[in-house]
């Protein structure tokens, strides 16, 4: 394999400085890092979702236990109210006009803004990123709880019930 040094530079073109050009990467990682959160959290949420039902289906094959399901109950609820707010959940195709867009795409909408001219971003841009990280990071601070708390109580009458792992 061949190698060779080269030196990128910007165009001459454009009257930015390479500071502005900094700002505007920094706060484009700034916000793909948050995306990238947010996406973790909506998995993470998913996948517990997922197993939470998992367990109720087996308890109901051996039986069933209201106690179990009402547990269940409120996880699911809340699980979904910090998904509602994060993402927007749809079949099918999606219509921007009928369907108010969440933090997610309010964030990749912010990512076009930002990157949309060789410049320094505008304080507007700054201030709506603190705004929507704030709020995301509300949702994952929920999302924190019902794992601390409320799962643990879950899994905790899941070992009490003795539901078998297999049924």
């Amino acid at each position: 394999p061949q190698a060779k040094q080269f030196e990128l530079i910007k165009d001459p073109r454009v009257a930015v400085t390479n500071q502005d050009l900094e700002e505007q990467f920094n706060l484009l990682i700034h916000i793909r890092n948050r995306i990238s959160e947010t996406h973790n959290a909506v998995h993470t949420l998913r996948s517990v979702r997922r197993q939470v039902n998992e367990w109720v289906v087996r308890a109901d094959a051996t039986g069933g236990n209201e106690i179990l399901s009402q547990r269940a109950k409120v996880i699911r609820d809340q699980l979904n109210l910090v998904e509602e707010e994060l993402v927007t959940a749809h079949d099918g195709e999606y219509d921007k006009l009928s369907l108010p867009q969440k933090l997610n795409a309010k964030l990749a909408e912010l990512t076009f803004v930002v990157a949309s001219a060789d410049a320094a971003p505008t304080r507007q841009s700054y201030h709506v990123f603190d705004d929507i990280s704030a709020r995301v990071e509300s949702q994952i601070e929920k999302l924190q709880e019902v794992m601390d708390k409320d799962l643990i109580e879950f899994v905790n009458t899941v070992h009490e019930l003795e539901i078998p792992t297999i049924v």
